[in-house]
């Protein structure tokens, strides 16, 4: 048999077996999705977040190619999620649907090169014009990279003449669009021609045996113009960041100013020169075919672009909308409009210590302000002092780290766990129970990420400890995913209680019930998880409406805390005492000689299994701490 024949039938058999491969597809998959959801939206809306037409240009350049990218990755991993589940799942549905993958040989039978080179092409297409290379020289600034570092070339030219720009025309994006445009076809066409046709792949790959030269010296290339891209943007942003923060511009300089660091902040994505790199890497090193295989697809999420960008440019908006709000809410006049005039100027008295010479002008008009409205302005300047000590806390910002981490390994624990689940349960109803229970921890996992990502990001990227003041209903909207994981995995666990329980009592004919017993309990439980989070919601509330650090309970829930701590205290206990409870029992059942069928021993030491799983005195200790707080409150 032909070497290269034999090392993708191994291949083909991998990747119809292996479950990361799988994993790998289905994610990929759902980031397409959201892809195209999320450059829909912002293609929608893109004349609220950008003001200058060569701008908006560039952008919807960007927008353009990164929605190519999505789509062909979505169709992609679409048709390899169909090849692998038709082999995986052909003996449960080989009577319904025609698979036409039903062996792994069945690989090579499809994908010859004329097929991946029309798979995969749009992919490669779409990867230039996001990671373009060219140079353009423009006032003695160069640059290169992507259609996101061509918006930081014209935000270069921006930055040279912006007491002129917003005046000037749309030709720049024009003239940048058609260069871009002629090289993606240039590099297109050198990478189909260096491309073998003649072969049958497992797996189609963008490269081959035949181009494997052509793409190490591209790879190079692409390496030294990032990464001179990358020191060009911080050098851009330092530049202009420095310059809005003098005093000494026109109002039009200065908003021009503001354009170029908000366009830069969301230009700068690191994400193509760690996959360019990571690539030379495994390209260099002495791989098998199937480690280079798992190495590839573990790089193939550049279409993280179309989620990432739209992500980050949202958030800005709402950031500057918050920002114009809180200015015409302090400036509305009405009866206490100097009380808020007032609190802004001792904020600022405060908060300005980049500028020390203000405060220092300004230090007998703060000292008289606080002297004169502290009585009226306790829990404001409560806030403040809390903003200005969580700002410097060194155990803050190494618990967040610590809670990152465990959250990341619980995840990757919790997908081992679902890999294999068929190896720890039997009946349905006890599997439709763990699945709700399996759903709740990941959310947990997944929303203390999040939070607590968006929480270091904010502590390093801050400009003052004001930053970290919120207001109660953003802190309730990040806290809401939060307080339906608490209370769904309480929950879950509690009516599995009363399922294992059904199913001690029932020996002889538990295992031939139906799932339907499982499904009502899991809707009982979903039902209380939503009252508990509704009236936690209802009750949240700081008394001045701001806190400096977002937390899930809140003073305005005096009332209901102690009540909502009690009552998962009191769920706990019950969960604990019936699993311990079931568990004695089934033991002694099991260690008893009496006249058991095969049937009954066997739902009995399922059920000495499930009882020693899901005594789970970690989450309930950790639950009951929550509930003590809860009602410490």
């Amino acid at each position: 048999m032909d070497k290269h024949i034999k090392l993708q039938l191994e291949l083909a058999d991998y990747l119809a077996t292996s479950p990361i491969m799988h994993g790998i597809a289905i994610f990929r998959l759902i980031i397409g999705v959201l892809g195209l959801c999320g450059l829909s939206i912002l293609m929608r809306y893109r004349s609220k977040f950008l003001a200058h037409s060569s701008l908006v240009i560039l952008l919807s350049q960007h927008c353009f190619w990164s929605f190519i990218q999505s789509l062909a990755n979505t169709i992609e991993n679409f048709i390899l999620a169909y090849q692998f589940a038709s082999y995986t799942y052909a003996k449960y549905f080989v009577h319904r649907i025609n698979c036409n993958f039903r062996t792994p040989a069945a690989f090579l039978a499809h994908n010859n090169g004329t097929t991946c080179i029309i798979r995969t092409g749009w992919m490669l297409f779409s990867f230039y014009g996001t990671v373009l290379i060219f140079d353009l020289i423009s006032k003695s600034l160069s640059g290169g990279v992507s259609t996101m570092f061509v918006i930081t070339i014209e935000r270069a030219v921006a930055s040279r003449h912006f007491r002129s720009y917003e005046r000037s025309s749309s030709r720049l994006g024009f003239g940048l669009t058609f260069v871009e445009l002629g090289i993606v076809m240039g590099l297109s066409y050198l990478v189909v021609y260096f491309y073998d046709f003649d072969l049958e792949y497992a797996r189609c790959s963008v490269v081959t045996e035949k181009g494997q030269r052509f793409h190490m010296i591209q790879g190079t290339g692409l390496i030294v113009i990032q990464f001179y891209s990358t020191v060009t943007f911080f050098r851009l942003l330092t530049l202009n960041r420095r310059k809005l923060r003098a005093g000494y511009y026109s109002l039009t300089e200065r908003y021009q100013l503001s354009e170029n660091v908000k366009t830069l902040e969301f230009s700068h994505i690191s994400l193509n020169l760690l996959i360019v790199c990571l690539f030379m890497l495994f390209r260099a090193l002495p791989l098998t075919v199937i480690q280079l295989a798992l190495a590839e697809e573990s790089l193939g999420f550049l279409h993280l672009h179309s989620v990432i960008v739209p992500a980050i440019i949202y958030r800005m908006h709402r950031s500057n909308s918050d920002s114009r709000n809180r200015i015409l809410r302090t400036n509305y006049a009405d009866d206490g409009f100097m009380e808020r005039h007032l609190e802004v100027k001792w904020h600022l008295c405060i908060f300005t210590s980049h500028a020390s010479e203000y405060c220092l002008i300004r230090a007998g008009l703060c000292i008289s302000i606080y002297n004169h409205f502290s009585y009226s302005l306790p829990m404001f300047n409560n806030t403040l002092r809390d903003a200005v000590f969580y700002s410097e806390s060194t155990y803050l910002r190494i618990m967040i780290i610590v809670r990152i981490c465990i959250a990341s390994i619980g995840l990757l624990l919790l997908a081992v766990l679902h890999f294999n689940r068929q190896k720890f349960i039997a009946h349905q109803s006890l599997k439709i129970l763990l699945g709700c229970h399996f759903f709740w921890t990941c959310m947990m996992c997944i929303t203390t990420i999040v939070d607590h990502a968006s929480m270091m990001y904010l502590l390093i990227y801050m400009e003052s400890p004001a930053d970290l003041v919120s207001s109660d209903r953003s802190c309730m909207y990040r806290n809401y995913p939060k307080c339906l994981a608490i209370y769904g995995t309480i929950c879950s666990m509690f009516m599995t209680s009363f399922e294992r329980n059904t199913a001690s009592n029932s020996l002889k004919t538990y295992e031939h019930s139906t799932k339907g017993y499982g499904y009502r309990l899991a809707v009982i439980h979903m039902i209380l998880t939503l009252l508990f989070t509704e009236a936690q919601a209802r009750t949240y509330g700081h008394d001045n409406g701001e806190t400096a650090y977002c937390i899930i309970q809140s003073p305005k829930g005096r009332i209901h805390n102690p009540v909502s701590g009690i009552i998962l205290i009191a769920q706990e206990a019950w969960t604990i005492a019936v699993f311990r409870r079931l568990l004695r029992k089934n033991e002694s059942r099991l260690k008893t000689k009496s006249a058991f069928t095969l049937t009954e021993r066997l739902d009995s030491a399922k059920n000495r299994e499930e009882m020693e799983t899901n005594k789970a005195i970690g989450e309930a200790l950790n639950s009951v701490y929550t509930s003590v707080i809860q009602a410490a409150w």
